[in-house]
């Protein structure tokens, strides 16, 4: 097993001003049910970390609180490697049909950037997840792979809306 990243909570969060060459945006986002039951199972799950378990991912500490200032570490394994990467969370989003949050790296990730995951229930009665992101290498070790980041990227992002997806649904079929 190789270790990449760091788990340390230290030190200031990724801002956009700090950004140097590399950034690059990137956005998933899909309906994951219909109506008011279908938008509180999908807060729900946001709030138990389940868009990270889609892809695989541990956040801990495990039942991190969704508050601004909260650190959490986000470790997964891809292949030989074990990855593990720091974040704050910087905006907290709690409107009557709106929920998500923004979190930002921390030293030692080994990218630099923000992610925001939002769900919204919508006018059309619609329930959408979107998970957007900006982030840039902020390790030697990411810009030599620089192209199988990004694949690992888009992949992390529409697993992280399955993950949402298939707790709404457990959650409907359920009730």
């Amino acid at each position: 097993m190789i270790k990449l990243g760091s788990a340390a909570t230290n030190g200031q969060p990724w801002t956009a001003d700090r950004s140097g060459r590399g950034a690059r945006d990137g956005r998933a986002a899909g309906v994951v049910g219909h109506g008011e039951a279908a938008f509180h199972a999908a807060v729900d799950a946001l709030r138990e970390w389940r868009a990270h378990a889609g892809f695989g991912a541990r956040v801990t500490p495990a039942g991190a609180a969704i508050a601004v200032g909260t650190d959490v570490v986000v470790d997964m394994r891809l292949g030989p490697f074990d990855v593990s990467g720091a974040c704050r969370i910087v905006e907290v989003y709690d409107e009557s049909r709106r929920f998500g949050f923004e979190y930002a790296t921390l030293p030692g990730h080994l990218l630099g950037g923000t992610e925001a995951f939002v769900v919204e229930w919508r006018a059309d009665d619609t329930v959408q997840f979107t998970v957007e992101a900006v982030s840039e290498p902020a390790a030697p070790v990411t810009w030599l792979g620089l192209p199988v980041v990004r694949a690992i990227q888009r992949r992390a992002r529409s697993a992280f809306v399955s993950g949402i997806a298939a707790h709404v649904t457990e959650t409907m079929e359920g009730t």
